[in-house]
């Protein structure tokens, strides 16, 4: 799995996770990862208080940012009194070299060709660097 979208998922994961502890006073909360032919998929789903969506705070809108980034989708859906599904997919075969800036722009990143986090997919499609990245 490429760092990014690791990083991504994980902390989608965490900040979920640290949701369910801060605010809704869940019992019980069920997370689910699976991989398929669309992606990696995340579900964490609670029984706590829920929240009205139209009031969407720091967390869910620093997930859906997060997955945006790796070109992933998210949706939350909350029930007051009932619970919250955060449901998040991210794609296995995420490169930045197919994004030409996206993740490196919005990290304020800049490509020197020596982080070798990003060697594997250089050096698999024949590149050295992603172009369009600072």
């Amino acid at each position: 799995m490429p760092p990014p979208v690791a990083e991504a998922v994980l902390a989608t994961v965490r900040e979920a996770f640290d949701n369910v502890e801060r605010h809704n006073g869940a019992r019980t909360v069920s997370p689910a990862v699976t991989a398929g032919a669309r992606g990696l998929r995340l579900t964490v789903s609670d029984d706590g208080v829920g929240f009205p969506l139209e009031t969407e705070g720091r967390g869910p809108r620093a997930m859906k940012a997060g997955m945006a980034k790796i070109s992933g989708t998210l949706r939350i859906n909350s029930v007051l009194g009932a619970g919250t599904t955060v449901s998040a997919v991210a794609p296995l075969d995420w490169s930045p070299l197919d994004h030409p800036g996206h993740y490196y722009a919005w990290n304020n990143a800049r490509w020197d060709g020596q982080d070798a986090r990003w060697a594997p997919w250089a050096s698999a499609r024949g590149s050295s660097a992603p172009t369009g990245g600072r």
